[in-house]
């Protein structure tokens, strides 16, 4: 008995001894470890798991593929210039509320980055910090965020959605470009000027964008964004297709506003945009009618290269047209002594000649007393036009007065000369309207009375 109890607790021994070893056997070796900052300093384990710890900032560099995961202990403040960059091998970082900051592309070129969570208290991304993470394909930025840099996420390929947060105040160039599966975005920061081609630039997959309800300054309509007051096109989604109107009210387009929306089919210019900016449409591969006002004065670099068109019709007073504004393919429709019909045949394109016209503006007029408009706004000739003006209230027209072309206006009609016309209409005040302690009132002489128009409505003799 007394043997077989001995036997007994040799074995129990060799089983703990045996457990000890597998246990620390099982622990991971530190197998580097060195300082990243003043008061800061890392190991790196077998498995493969970077540990940062301290506090304060950190500016060390690591670029080993060895890197599986990265745990940043509490007390790390922000993390340096191309802290991982091209660490091909990281799968996971833990990020401390107390990260205020991301270098400069801390993550370039991490493709083993599917997803990342990060600290609510971060205020700062710099420019490139996740440049190249082509397999990142969901971030949430934190609500206390306020600065995003310049190509943050350039290049993400698998990223399908994202929100910028309200409290973000300067948003830097590109910071979404390339994302090719990129969906939908909501800009939820309403910050003045952004340039929202190149903040979107090659997402080709992008159909949905959310401004702010009371923006200030943007408003989306028809997957178009716009300024607030509808007078600047900003913006198309580059997933838009078929065919599409540009409001009437706009008589601005910003650079690249359509670049690369391969499915729209045709476009509509409205009368009052001057200018065809650059690279406007350039690459919507199926774009094979293009509609320009009278208006219209220049046309720049690329601004239709890469589209589908066969024939372009340039009309009115254009006086300033690229020479890489358009494909050689494209034939060049103009009248016969234009600007544009010389242009085409100094630049080698094919030109289809229309008979010789002339056309009437309001070029010199501000627009701040009323509409004018011409009909015909154009013709060859001894063409009859009409003018029309709708005072604003407390005005009337007085005249035309023309500042080129030579004509004469009589009733509200005059004919087209030799040379293209410019007028401008003159409007007086309206004796019959005045106005009585911010009230404003219409005179009516016969009957000796002053009707107020206003919240209510009353009669004054």
């Amino acid at each position: 008995m007394r043997q077989h109890s001995c036997l007994k607790k040799t074995a129990g021994i060799l089983v703990l001894l045996i457990a000890l070893f597998l246990c620390v056997c099982a622990c991971a070796e530190i197998v580097e470890s060195g300082s990243c900052g003043k008061s800061a300093s890392w190991t790196l384990d077998d498995s493969g798991k970077l540990v940062i710890s301290g506090t304060g900032d950190t500016d060390g560099c690591w670029t080993t593929d060895r890197i599986r995961s990265v745990v940043i202990e509490n007390g790390i403040t922000s993390l340096g210039n191309q802290a991982f960059e091209n660490c091909t091998g990281l799968q996971s970082v833990i990020f401390p509320n107390s990260i205020t900051r991301i270098g400069e592309w801390a993550f370039h070129g991490c493709t083993g980055l599917k997803g990342i969570t990060l600290p609510s208290g971060l205020k700062t991304i710099d420019d490139c910090a996740f440049f190249g993470c082509a397999n990142l394909t969901g971030i949430t930025l934190p609500a206390g965020l306020k600065t995003l840099g310049n190509c943050v996420f350039d290049g993400c390929a698998a990223l399908t959605s994202v929100t910028v947060p309200s409290g973000v105040t300067s948003l830097g160039r590109s910071i979404f470009r390339g994302c090719g599966s990129l969906k939908t975005a909501a800009v939820l920061a309403d910050i003045n000027n952004i340039e929202f081609p190149e903040l979107f630039e090659d997402c080709p997959k992008l159909s949905g964008i959310t401004v702010p309800s009371g923006s200030r300054y943007y408003r989306v309509r028809d997957g178009v964004v716009l300024d607030r007051a509808g007078t600047s096109l900003l913006f198309c989604l580059p997933a838009k297709t078929g065919a599409y109107s540009i409001p009437a009210s706009v008589n601005n387009i910003a650079a690249a506003a359509f670049r690369n929306c391969a499915g729209l089919t045709a476009v509509t210019v409205p009368e009052g945009v001057r200018v065809i900016p650059g690279a406007c449409f350039s690459g919507c591969g199926k774009l094979k009618s293009v509609s320009l006002p009278l208006s219209l004065r220049s046309v720049y670099w690329e601004a239709f290269r890469g589209c589908a068109l066969k024939e372009i019709a340039l009309y009115g007073k254009i006086s300033d047209i690229d020479e890489s504004a358009f494909d050689k393919k494209v034939v060049i429709k103009a009248p016969k002594g234009s600007y544009a019909a010389q242009w085409a045949k100094d630049n080698h394109y094919t030109v289809r000649l229309t008979a010789a016209e002339y056309y009437v503006d309001f070029d010199y007029y501000s627009g701040d007393y009323g509409k004018v408009s011409a009909s015909p706004a154009r013709g060859p000739e001894g063409t009859e036009v009409t003018l029309k003006a709708k005072p604003k209230k407390g005005w009337k027209l007085t005249g035309w007065n023309c500042m080129s072309g030579g004509v004469t206006v009589k009733n509200n009609k005059f004919r087209i000369g030799k040379e293209n016309v410019s007028l401008v209409p003159v409007f007086e005040a309206d004796p019959a309207y005045a106005a009585i302690k911010g009230l404003e009132y219409k005179l009516d002489l016969k009957k000796k009375t002053a009707v107020v128009t206003g919240p209510v409505k009353n009669t004054v003799t």
